[in-house]
């Protein structure tokens, strides 16, 4: 459920002498504000977005490791990958 960000761990509980409790609470209601702004943003313009970002920290990445990261169609991830700029690889420094 955190994986699809449905839940976040909201911190730890101590029931009892043993281990403390893991304690969850859905993402809407953790953060009410966040969720209400995210509605107001177009599905197109989020994915563009996500995608950007992604693409920073993996420049070579493929549609299908979109879809399955963030649950979008194929097409969907290829479409926000092609509105993104994809840097070219820096040239390695040759040793001396």
């Amino acid at each position: 459920m955190q994986r699809l960000l449905i839940a976040v761990h909201s911190g730890a509980e101590q029931e009892t002498a043993a281990w403390a409790s893991g304690r969850y609470d859905l993402t809407c209601r953790a953060f009410p504000q966040e969720t209400s702004a995210a509605l107001r943003i177009p599905p197109g313009d989020a994915r563009r977005a996500l995608a950007a970002n992604y693409r920073k920290l993996y420049p070579q990445a493929a549609p299908t490791q979109l879809a399955r990261l963030f649950g979008w169609t194929k097409d969907e991830a290829a479409a926000a990958l092609a509105s993104t700029p994809q840097e070219k690889s820096k040239p390695k420094a040759a040793r001396a």
